[in-house]
């Protein structure tokens, strides 16, 4: 996950990995202005 440190610019990025490499994108909806929501299946 990409994040901001609150010291600027920034943005907020949750992504899939496999074998350490991202293969995909997951959807994330802002709840606030600093705090984004994302659901993920943990198998």
């Amino acid at each position: 996950m990409k994040f901001n440190d609150g010291m600027g610019d920034g943005e907020c990025e949750v992504v899939k990995l496999e074998a350490g490499r991202i293969v995909g994108v997951v959807p994330s909806v802002v709840i606030d202005d600093s705090l984004h929501l994302a659901v993920i299946q943990i198998a």
